[in-house]
């Protein structure tokens, strides 16, 4: 997906009052690997970067005026007390890509009729480096689609919410054949994290030949390596 991406977090991430504007690259392969990339507009330059490969992630992120890479496991608890070394890829995989759950109950006000919205919950089971949780997904009956994806931890605190718009139709390129149906505006607002990301998606490429390697988290040259482990510390490199 090529996309223009807004982010907004709070004072903790000392990122200034206005919001960070980046041009972005996401790329999602099923089930768990992703590489965002976001780009300075006009000067080309990665300001951030995050990459996992289902075990473990990167992140490219600025730190006092110069950049450090970060790695650890992918379920390495965000306990730093830098907000900016506590964001990990599994919210924006969730909110990419959803993932298959059995649906628990179904919430609105009065008859199909009456309400313009209707909630499912699902209950998606625990994988490899993902416990169990709940998740509710809003429809919008007047245009057909999901506009709100709420995930809740197993406290039943919510964890991130997803908004969708402009949904439309896709082509597989292989085929030919219209393909599933994409939103191209996605709203991610990490709830237990304090930081909120506007993508807008312009190109979106459907099973373009993408080596698995591209996935490995791996920093630039000469970039500072901070190793992130299970309790939550760190090491330098």
């Amino acid at each position: 997906m090529i996309a223009s991406m807004k982010g907004t977090a709070g004072i903790e991430y000392e990122t200034g009052s206005e919001p960070l504007a980046l041009a972005a690259i996401v790329d999602l392969m099923q089930p768990n690997l992703i590489r965002i990339t976001g780009v300075v507009p006009y000067q080309g330059s990665r300001a951030v970067e995050l990459t996992s490969d289902g075990h473990q992630f990167g992140l490219l992120i600025p730190e006092g005026g110069e950049k450090v890479f970060l790695t650890g496991p992918i379920d390495a608890p965000p306990q730093s007390k830098n907000a900016r070394e506590n964001l990990r890829p599994r919210p924006f995989i969730e909110a990419l890509r959803w993932e298959e759950g059995t649906m628990r109950a179904t919430t609105g006000t009065g008859p199909a009729n009456a309400s313009d919205t209707r909630t499912l919950t699902v209950d998606v089971a625990s994988t490899e480096n993902t416990p169990s949780r709940k998740v509710d997904v809003v429809f919008d009956l007047t245009k057909g689609v999901v506009s709100t994806l709420t995930a809740y931890d197993n406290t039943g605190a919510p964890i991130f919410e997803a908004r969708y718009g402009d949904w439309r139709t896709e082509t597989d390129p292989s085929s030919g054949d219209v393909a599933e149906c994409f939103a191209r505006h996605i709203v991610l607002v990490e709830l237990q994290q304090d930081y909120q990301v506007d993508i807008r998606i312009t190109d979106l490429n459907l099973n373009p030949p993408v080596p698995k390697s591209y996935f490995h988290p791996s920093p630039p040259h000469g970039v500072p390596i901070k190793r992130l482990d299970m309790a939550g510390g760190r090491s330098n490199q």
